[in-house]
């Protein structure tokens, strides 16, 4: 594991970049919450593991989470934004469930992308 990020904002989720190029999300809230079915970081129960599109070895990447309040359809929009090794940075719709998918792959970078943040309000990076 080379970094993580807690949704600070929701306080729901623990996401984990690691070097076998999965990113994990975590259920913080429930762990948090829920202390008579987990009672240690091993029982953090998996939300999902995102296995396509972004690279990540060898160098730190973040991520970041943006929850919006309402959708079109009544429904809360949930994205993660990531960099990648590969001079791409992606966006996944995470809300969509049984498993999330590859909202878009912003292309421009020159190098890879180390980071990506989403503002405080608005799903802008």
């Amino acid at each position: 594991v080379n970094s993580n990020n807690y949704n600070h904002e929701e306080g729901n989720f623990l996401i984990v970049n690691s070097y076998d190029n999965i990113i994990r999300i975590y259920d913080w809230y429930r762990y948090i919450n829920d202390r008579e079915s987990c009672k240690s970081l091993s029982d953090l129960p998996l939300l999902h593991s995102l296995t396509d599109g972004h690279q990540h070895s060898n160098y730190p990447i973040k991520s970041s989470i943006f929850t919006s309040s309402q959708t079109d359809n009544n429904q809360q929009s949930l994205l993660l934004a990531t960099g990648s090794n590969d001079h791409f940075a992606y966006i996944y719709d995470i809300g969509r469930q049984p498993s999330p998918k590859l909202f878009q792959k912003l292309s421009g970078h020159l190098d890879r992308v180390y980071s990506a943040t989403f503002h405080q309000t608005s799903p802008i990076l």
